[in-house]
């Protein structure tokens, strides 16, 4: 993410975060992960970022690389809960419910 914010800063225009998210191979790393994207993501720039909740079915079924859902992870839901509620991110304190 570096790089895109380096190339942002150049055209000082608001941006959003279209796609970003964690693996399930990240296993326990998950949520720290995602507590420390929350403080990186709280930029002035940064006015929305959309968390990739899904799961690309691989060749390998084992394959945890693509999967990026938080679903029955507690850890990793909880993170990514934190940052939906940061004041930064829900300024109005909007509730966050999960979508299922």
């Amino acid at each position: 993410m570096k790089l895109f914010m380096e190339w942002a800063r150049g055209r000082h225009k608001p941006i959003m975060i279209a796609e970003f998210g964690v693996p399930r191979s990240y296993g326990p790393r998950r949520a720290e992960w995602l507590r420390e994207a929350a403080k990186t993501l709280q930029d002035p720039q940064v006015k929305a970022v959309v968390y990739f909740n899904s799961d690309e079915q691989a060749k390998n079924a084992r394959d945890r690389r693509r999967s990026y859902s938080v679903t029955g992870d507690k850890h990793a839901t909880s993170a990514l809960r934190e940052l939906a509620t940061t004041p930064y991110f829900n300024p109005r304190n909007l509730p966050v419910t999960s979508g299922g």
